[in-house]
């Protein structure tokens, strides 16, 4: 488990002085213990171990387990900020995420699938969020086959996430996120698969 992710001032735990911060501390807590160790073997106690909070008080901020995944997961404003400067730095921001790039915890991609294969809440939020991020990479797309292009960029980059965690490949796991990042745009560009 998780050490204590609450943030710590000279006056000592923010999250005591603000219910903003211990909601925070607890979204913070739960997505990296989600990312760590998947949604079922996450539990409530857990999180508010990791947080430093009573666990009653997890409910009382966000209901059940199920609202604070929702919370915790990427949401639409996330996927909106992938694409903030274009398409291949989201492409790259997305590779990054996926691998642990730019001092980032790995999104494990294999636990995300799975968890969603296993709740159908689960499965339609993330549904909802890989359909923002093909739509968006769709929109940026000038080709008359932007939908199945972006579709297929965005399976090669999960692809490339079910490598790192599962195939374990070696010079996978050499690269630097950053440098594997740089790599997929190289081809992205070099097919012509240019942003609009």
């Amino acid at each position: 488990m998780a050490g204590n992710a609450v943030a710590e001032s000279a006056d000592g735990p923010r999250w005591r002085r603000d219910p903003e911060a211990k909601k925070l501390a607890i979204i913070n807590a739960a997505r990296h213990l989600f990312t760590e160790d998947g949604y079922a073997p996450t539990s409530v106690r857990d999180i508010a171990d990791a947080a430093g909070v009573n666990q009653s008080l997890v409910f009382r901020y966000f209901g059940s387990k199920d609202r604070l995944y929702a919370k915790a997961v990427p949401q639409k404003a996330y996927i909106d900020a992938l694409f903030e400067d274009g398409q291949a730095t989201a492409i790259a921001n997305l590779v990054q995420t996926i691998l642990g790039g730019s001092g980032g915890e790995a999104a494990p991609v294999v636990s995300l699938i799975r968890s969603a294969r296993e709740n159908d809440q689960l499965g339609r939020l993330h549904r909802e969020g890989f359909d923002q991020i093909v739509g968006t990479i769709a929109d940026s797309i000038d080709r008359p086959d932007a939908a199945l292009v972006a579709e297929l960029l965005f399976a090669w980059v999960v692809g490339i996430g079910v490598a790192n965690d599962i195939l374990c490949r070696p010079e996978l796991l050499a690269g630097e996120p950053e440098q594997i990042a740089s790599i997929v745009n190289e081809v992205v560009i070099a097919l012509g698969i240019a942003p609009r």
